[in-house]
């Protein structure tokens, strides 16, 4: 019985410290999980943004619709963290354009 009270420490701690291992390895894996999703959305957004702005650089007005769409993607882009410069150009010179309703 007094091996057991004297082994009980020692049992307890390296319970808790594989428990605490197994948990950081976990947290580990979800955080590169959580990154791989941040940008491959963010990849998904930066190509529907390119995708949009090629589709009204040759017209000489945008509609309401099309300018709210690519302002709407491009926010939900530039949260995502630092965007690409050439992507924002592309925004900046479809604002301004003449928004017409056709």
């Amino acid at each position: 019985m007094e091996l057991l009270f004297t082994a009980l420490p020692s049992l307890f701690s390296a319970a808790v410290m594989g428990a605490l291992g197994f948990l950081a390895g976990q947290l580990r894996r979800a955080k590169k999980e959580d990154a791989a999703v941040k940008n491959g959305v963010k990849c998904l957004l930066r190509l529907k943004i390119i995708d949009l702005c090629s589709h009204y650089a040759g017209q000489d007005t945008i509609p309401p619709y099309g300018l709210e769409n690519i302002l709407t993607v491009y926010m939900a882009y530039t949260d995502c963290g630092d965007g690409d410069p050439s992507v924002g150009h592309m925004v900046e010179q479809l604002k301004k354009k003449c928004v017409c309703s056709r």
